[in-house]
């Protein structure tokens, strides 16, 4: 079955609805987890994510990445420990 739907802005994000279709195929009801992976020629290959396999996802997602890569510089710091905007009234 082929469908064609629109892209609408939520936000600061593209979105489009799935159909139904789509999720009982995969197997996916709402809050599940889908794994978008593209092939390069322009197609989206969909894969349903069980529950359980949610978390090495987003292990996934950060391969390659170190602690370092997320440490605050200084000038981060300072900005996090500034008082301004935390006044009392």
């Amino acid at each position: 079955m082929e469908q064609t739907r629109k892209v609408r802005k939520s936000g600061g994000a593209k979105i489009i609805s799935i159909p139904p279709f789509v999720l009982d195929t995969l197997g996916v009801d709402v809050e599940g987890s889908i794994t978008f992976k593209s092939t390069g020629t322009g197609e989206i290959i969909l894969v349903h994510v069980p529950e359980n396999d949610a978390k090495t996802q987003i292990e996934k997602m950060f391969e390659g990445f170190s602690r370092e890569d997320f440490k605050l510089t200084d000038e981060e710091k300072e900005w996090e420990s500034s008082t301004a905007g935390r006044e009392i009234i």
